[in-house]
């Protein structure tokens, strides 16, 4: 029964002991398979290509004092949104806001780019080792055709997005908020609230009277949302608001065993 209880613990003196007694090699967990160096340079490859598009993209906004529409701010002007003076100032600080951040980005990009650059100096090496002459030159032939056709279909997707862009900035439609050149969109009006017959007009009374003890505009209106001034209720003597038609119930039958006798 004693030994069903006992414990043993190697002290740290013998696990050394035991481990200095292992010998060989073991360099061969940290070097990755020919495959996996192919897929690597393959994947930095296209990264290198894609990165590098965007940077001469961006380049070319910045220069020409344009902003893509995936970096234009979409904060709308809703204060003193008919004043066309505040309206351009407010277009002006997100312009600077906007081309701020594409600097930020080409100053990382140009970064990221440089630090690929010498990953891939680095796997070419690697792969020089693990591939014979002409294995390798294969191999980065075709690697070459691929890149070149990907940054041909990345070219074709960018220059759509410029001329999109161009337009933009043709017609003076930069951000969301501009319907046209020169003239904010106006609000759309607030429209009426629908009549609801559900709520008595003693209880939209009293909430008035509470919103108006408050003496904030903040709470001018219920939680509820419903129009406190209204005639919502209909009865003896009550307006009927325009709309709600009235209904004449059919006259009562009784019948012979219900009558009086």
């Amino acid at each position: 029964m004693g030994d069903r209880f006992q414990t043993f613990v190697y002290t740290d003196d013998e696990r050394e002991r035991i481990l200095q007694d292992i010998q060989g090699d073991t360099t061969f967990l940290n070097t990755p398979s020919t495959d996996e160096l192919k897929r690597k340079y393959e994947f930095i490859s296209k990264r290198t290509v894609s990165l590098q598009l965007h940077l001469v993209t961006l380049g070319e906004y910045l220069k020409n004092k344009r902003i893509p529409r995936g970096m234009r701010s979409n904060i709308r002007p809703n204060l003193f949104s008919q004043d066309p003076f505040f309206c351009s100032k407010f277009m002006h600080i997100s312009n600077k806001y906007s081309m701020d951040l594409i600097l930020l980005n080409i100053e990382f990009l140009q970064q990221e780019i440089k630090k690929l650059q010498g990953d891939i100096a680095t796997m070419e090496t690697s792969l020089s080792t693990a591939l014979n002459p002409t294995q390798l030159k294969n191999f980065l032939d075709v690697n070459t055709d691929r890149m070149t056709k990907l940054k041909l279909e990345q070219e074709q997707t960018k220059r759509s997005k410029w001329a999109r862009d161009e337009d933009d900035y043709k017609t003076g439609n930069i951000y969301n908020w501009q319907s046209y050149t020169g003239t904010p969109p106006k609000k759309e009006p607030v429209k009426n609230k629908r009549f609801n017959p559900t709520r008595s007009t003693t209880q939209a009374n009293t909430d008035s009277a509470k919103s108006s003890s408050t003496g904030s505009f903040l709470d001018q209106y219920p939680a509820n949302g419903r129009d406190p001034g209204g005639v919502e209720s209909i009865g003896i003597g009550a307006e009927r608001p325009k709309g709600v038609k009235s209904r004449t119930l059919p006259p009562r039958t009784i019948s012979k065993t219900q009558r009086p006798q």
